[in-house]
């Protein structure tokens, strides 16, 4: 740790070798798409000099003006120092704003289902005369009237975001796959089903080992729980099937 005071900032420097079997973000048998951190990808990273504590994972704030500050300062940070664009650096990046994604996908679900409730309370507040409403006026004007797409539109650009430094990341691949899917529970997704099938694939090939199994099951669960057209439900299922037996689809 030492001062720069031409910078007038303190840096942190490290200088070791490390060996370890390093994550590749977040596959996980549960109901929801999934964050980041179980499946791990053997490697052996050797990793000497100055080490930047931006490309470790921050932790992202919970209020919604505080998080479109953070992202912004995510931005500039990693898009205008392009001499930092080193590979392990890439790796930390893709899995934060996979992290990002995976935020403004729970508020997109979250504000879709309240949206839903608003809706039927109102219809039912006047057609019922006794019916006991759960939300109060307010409450109920904001879900009705909340941008949800806005939410959908943040969650597509940090997927994409992700990619582009993560994009030979088998695990990163399988997540961005997942969370395509995932927002597949809310209206106006822009993220169709056969891309986020591509990603699924690319992840397949780059390493099928880590991956495969892993895809099945979720492509099998967002084909029963996602609301899908039938030509998109066969296609997620005939690809879970694919992924379940350990096959790439290509």
């Amino acid at each position: 740790l030492f001062f720069d005071s031409q910078t007038s900032r303190w840096h942190f420097v490290l200088s070791c070798v490390f060996f370890f079997f390093q994550a590749e973000d977040g596959i996980r048998d549960a109901q929801e798409s999934r964050g980041l951190g179980d499946v791990y990808k053997r490697q052996v990273l050797l990793l000497v000099g100055l080490v930047s504590g931006s490309v470790f994972y921050p932790e992202i704030p919970d209020d919604g003006q505080a998080i479109s500050v953070f992202e912004a300062e995510q931005f500039q940070t990693d898009f205008t120092d392009r001499s930092n664009f080193f590979g392990p650096a890439n790796q930390f990046r893709a899995r934060k704003y996979l992290k990002l994604a995976k935020r403004h996908c729970d508020i997109a679900i979250a504000a879709s289902r309240a949206q839903s409730e608003a809706s039927d309370e109102a219809e039912r507040l006047e057609e019922e005369e006794s019916f006991s409403a759960t939300m109060s006026d307010r409450e109920r004007f904001l879900a009705m009237n909340r941008d949800i797409f806005l939410e959908i539109w943040l969650t597509a650009q940090h997927i994409n975001t992700a990619i582009m430094f993560g994009g030979n990341m088998a695990g990163v691949l399988a997540e961005a796959a997942d969370l395509g899917l995932a927002m597949h529970q809310v209206p106006d997704n822009v993220i169709g089903v056969e891309e986020a099938i591509e990603w699924a694939d690319r992840a397949c090939h780059l390493d099928s080992e880590l991956v495969a199994s892993w895809l099945g099951k979720r492509m099998h669960h967002w084909a029963e729980h996602a609301d899908l057209t039938s030509h998109h439900r066969k296609l997620l299922k005939r690809a879970a099937k694919g992924f379940g037996t350990g096959h790439c689809l290509v």
